[in-house]
Order: structure tokens, then C-alpha cells, then sequence
């Protein structure tokens, strides 16, 4: 699901007051209309509580659904996936992975370039086994979504 902030929302963003519990907060700052739910949860780096602190937050009308994932969406869907594939296979390398990943725009040859980047640093100072299997699972991915 991709959030926006509602007027409240914004005006609570611009001049916060403390009624809101931290989890809240910091989605609300994150929330822009453009990137899902998962890939805030990214971000966020997977805390506890987090529907929850995205029901509050439409409860109070601070944000509303902006949409689902669509296919025009499905850059901040592929680059979730990606990030996946370092999580599950290389956990200790993943926080740098994710940020890379997440500092490029969504589109497939931006995606595509950030993720192969990652794998040659993985390939050249971690493992070139896991780089490889990562590379293959992670092509394939572009490969049909991109």
C-alpha cells in the first residue's frame, strides 16, 4: 500500500507536536505518496508495531492510502526484492546493500546498476559463491520486471 500524507499530516510533519508515539512520527515523516509500505519498513529496518503505527496514523487522518503497488510502482516493488535477496543471503552485508539500493531512483537501470555494484563488492571482498547466487536470483528478478 502507498500512503500520502493528508493536510493534517502535513501540518502536523511541519510543526510536530508530542502527542504522537515515535514509530508514528518517523513514518509520518516518510510517507511522500511515492514509495509502499515495505519499502518504509525497510528503511525503518523491519521495528515491531509497524502496521499498527500505520493504522494510527490513518485512524487520525494523517495519512490516506494513495494507492496500491501498481505496475507503474513496481520500482519500489523490484527494489525491495533485491534488498530481500541480500537480507536472506548475506545478512551481514545487507545494510550496505540497502542503502544503496535505496539511494537510486526506481527506475530498472538504476536499480539494475546499484544491484550490480553490490555484487561485485560482495564478489571481490566477501564471498564470489553468494555473489553469484545473489547475481543470478537478482537478474532474474530484472529480468521480468524490468
Amino acid at each position: 500500500m502507498i500512503y500520502r500524507q493528508t493536510e493534517d499530516g502535513k501540518k502536523e510533519a511541519r510543526n510536530p507536536s508530542s502527542g504522537l508515539p515515535h514509530l508514528s512520527r518517523m513514518i509520518l515523516f516518510l510517507v511522500d505518496g511515492k514509495q509502499d509500505s515495505a519499502a518504509i519498513d525497510l528503511t525503518l529496518k523491519n521495528p515491531p508495531g509497524l502496521e499498527s503505527a500505520f493504522q494510527f496514523l490513518v485512524d487520525h487522518h494523517l495519512i490516506e492510502s494513495a494507492g496500491e503497488v501498481t505496475s507503474a510502482t513496481n520500482g519500489t516493488d523490484l527494489r525491495v526484492q533485491l534488498i530481500s535477496l541480500f537480507k536472506t543471503h548475506l545478512p551481514a552485508f545487507a545494510s550496505r546493500a540497502e542503502a544503496k539500493l535505496l539511494s537510486v531512483p526506481d527506475d530498472p537501470d538504476s536499480l539494475r546498476s546499484a544491484f550490480e555494484g553490490c555484487c561485485k563488492v560482495v564478489r571481490l571482498t566477501i564471498d564470489e559463491k553468494t555473489s553469484s547466487k545473489i547475481l543470478q536470483e537478482g537478474q532474474s528478478l530484472l529480468t521480468h520486471r524490468g
